[in-house]
């Protein structure tokens, strides 16, 4: 196949893009050599989408410059919603996934948040999300799971944003797991082949996306280390200053612990936009 003469679309150290044509396929692109994960478009032809890295597919790019990614969150209250518009607002292109995609609550937040985020029932928002977030109660995590079914998880980063908190016996809440398991273990017990990472669970869902608190770091763990890079990268695309990584998805179980405690300062602030800050050299 004849290739085109070769067209620089992005800037950064080394970075060239072949583009070639096939009469059955269309646009085709071939990277010679990148030495920078995400680079500056320059120019483009309106055939061809916007991408980073040494991937062979085009991409779109997202407000701050990351590739733009499709995103399926599982809930579609508070936090769901939250970060549902964080991705949007970013370029991603999100659904949220729910029991009542059709309902009038979520037809506002679709109007609110504009045309890259529309709704969807859980297997919908599973199945066209790259990146997945669970942000259901925690009482509802698994069933949730099981209606978006497994197989629509297989080798995807998921961002766990669930607590197994216990309201039986009222505020101030405690936990139906812990110490000796968690509901993170859960989820990557019943989902082995998904890149489990907790993540934005020790915060209340103002500040998960541009915080207030600018130099503070989210705690974190899961098993994967390339899932837990991904999941740093989302959240300084969010505005948060780094990760702590505290180690495996057992690190969950302490992760999850935090929260009863986080219910208990903001009762006695009567602020629920605090979070915690680990002071460190």
């Amino acid at each position: 196949m004849p290739a085109i003469p070769a067209i620089r679309l992005f800037s950064g150290t080394g970075m060239k893009v072949e583009v070639i044509t096939s009469p059955k396929s269309g646009l085709w692109a071939h990277f010679v050599f990148c030495q920078r994960l995400f680079c500056r478009p320059i120019s483009l032809s309106n055939k061809a989408k916007i991408y980073h890295g040494p991937t062979a597919n085009l991409r779109r790019r997202g407000r701050d410059g990351f590739a733009a990614m499709k995103v399926g969150i599982l809930g579609s209250g508070d936090v769901g919603q939250a970060l549902g518009r964080g991705f949007a607002a970013r370029g991603h292109e999100v659904i949220l996934g729910s029991r009542t995609p059709d309902s009038g609550k979520l037809k506002a937040w679709v109007e609110k948040t504009g045309n890259r985020a529309s709704t969807g029932t859980f297997a919908q928002a599973a199945a066209h999300g790259d990146t997945l977030v669970l942000a259901t109660l925690g009482t509802g995590a698994e069933q949730a799971i099981n209606l978006a079914g497994p197989s629509n998880f297989a080798g995807k980063l998921l961002i766990d944003v669930t607590n197994p908190l216990d309201f039986s016996k009222g505020m101030p809440p405690g936990l139906f797991i812990g110490t000796t398991d968690s509901l993170g273990e859960r989820i990557q017990r019943m989902l082995p082949e998904a890149k489990v990472v907790k993540c934005f669970n020790t915060v209340g869902n103002s500040q998960m996306v541009d915080p207030t608190y600018k130099e503070v770091e989210m705690l974190i763990c899961g098993n994967d280390k390339t899932a837990k890079d991904e999941a740093a990268r989302i959240l300084k695309e969010f505005g948060w200053k780094g990760v702590i990584d505290i180690g495996g998805i057992e690190g969950a179980r302490w992760l999850e612990a935090l929260v009863p405690l986080w219910v208990r300062v903001g009762i006695a602030l009567n602020n629920w936009n605090n979070v915690f800050r680990v002071l460190h050299e």
